[in-house]
């Protein structure tokens, strides 16, 4: 038996570093340190400036009703964070600043017809699980009874900040160069986010 095969047995065990207390007092530093507090503000400023929603046909005409659709879409998501998408990406940065990571839930109404809202989810409070039957990685959530619930990958997303992890932990959300919240961001072209659909 292979000495660190232990890793792969049960629950995926976060390294002593990246526990819930040393987060909590990350972001007491980075609500309350003015300096530290002064680096967030800049990383919000820099990486959501606003947005722009456009529906693109493959040819590259705009698709004007499509494009409207996602707008609407855009203005009432993050309800729960009170400035709609844009609020819902300050919430998502900070999240991936302090604890290094991203996750998000997708909520969709009783038909499956159309997206409800968008929910930050507290990245520590998802694990990954090997699956003994298949031997795939299951993201896991640890509900108040003690037992973990498999999440649907098509409605929950988790990207962690550092590529420490190697490629099982594929980074998407890769903003700042270095991991910890002292690192020093580095952004280029942050004059517009665009995001294009492709028809």
């Amino acid at each position: 038996m292979h000495k660190l095969s232990f890793w792969y047995e049960g629950i995926i065990s976060r390294n002593e570093l990246r526990n819930a207390d040393i987060i909590e007092k990350l972001k007491v530093i980075r609500d309350v340190n003015p300096d530290a507090s002064m680096a967030m503000w800049n990383v919000l400023r820099l990486a959501n400036n606003g947005h722009t929603l456009e529906a693109v046909t493959v040819g590259g005409k705009v698709e004007k009703g499509t494009s409207d659709k996602l707008n609407e879409l855009a203005g009432r998501l993050g309800v729960l964070y009170g400035g709609g998408t844009d609020q819902l990406i300050n919430v998502l940065l900070l999240s991936a600043y302090t604890q290094g990571a991203v996750a998000l839930e997708v909520e969709l109404n009783e038909d499956i017809s159309d997206v409800v809202d968008f929910h930050a989810i507290d990245p520590f409070t998802l694990d990954y699980r090997k699956n003994s039957e298949t031997g795939e990685l299951e993201l896991v959530q640890k509900q108040s009874n003690g037992e973990y619930k498999v999440l649907n990958r098509e409605q929950v997303f988790y990207y962690p900040r550092s590529r420490d992890w190697g490629p099982l932990w594929s980074c998407s959300y890769d903003f700042c160069s270095s991991g910890g919240i002292f690192s020093s961001p580095s952004f280029t072209g942050f004059e517009e986010s665009r995001a294009s659909l492709w028809i």
